[in-house]
């Protein structure tokens, strides 16, 4: 039985304030499994998807002390989980080169449609991030895209926890409406 958003939030502090092996075995028994799923959804390949979920953990005991405590582990570990993943992939791609399909790849299992679809949607990601305000934009491309925590990103860019929390939310709300803007023309 999974643990409430509630029950990983104490679990959480607990391992932030005291570091005991102890809440972080049961937080990786907890999460282990669900973030292995996610991890293999996004790369096809056990070897890939157990490095993933490791590096993920590995990364929450690391930064114990110093991370901001997510609200909602499940959704967070979810998102990082999914960000790593792909990040990977784009990785082990970049070291074998460009060639032919090779098990994991996730391309040789999604129609050409689907990849028009999948590409079209990360031409709007990326045309919305890079049409937010400077500010904006390199708050979110540091906590989504390399995975720093909130207290980091404002340490670097100088500003308070929360105009890094406002930041997001603006770049959030942008990628939203421009993603639905894709759905529509999709859906119609």
């Amino acid at each position: 039985m999974s643990l409430t958003a509630e029950e990983y939030k104490k679990l959480l502090v607990a391992i932030s304030k005291t570091g005991t092996d102890r809440d972080f075995r049961r937080l990786y028994d907890e999460s282990y499994e669900r973030l292995f799923r996610t991890a293999y959804y996004f790369t096809h390949s056990d070897d890939l998807a157990r490095e993933v979920v490791l590096d993920v953990l590995a990364d929450v005991w690391d930064k114990r002390k110093s991370m901001i405590i997510p609200d909602d582990w499940e959704r967070w570990s979810f998102i990082v989980t999914k960000n790593r993943s792909l990040n990977t992939l784009e990785r082990e791609s970049r070291r074998r080169g460009v060639g032919e399909p090779q098990e994991g790849d996730v391309s040789h299992n999604v129609s050409p449609a689907d990849e028009v679809e999948a590409d079209e949607a990360y031409r709007i990601y990326e045309r919305t991030v890079w049409s937010l305000p400077e500010r904006c934009r390199m708050a979110w491309q540091m906590v989504r895209e390399e995975g720093l925590s909130h207290a980091e990103v404002a340490q670097r860019m100088g500003i308070s926890e929360k105009t890094v929390d406002a930041q997001i939310s603006k770049a959030l709300k942008a990628l939203r409406e421009a993603l639905l803007q894709l759905l529509l023309i999709i859906w119609l």
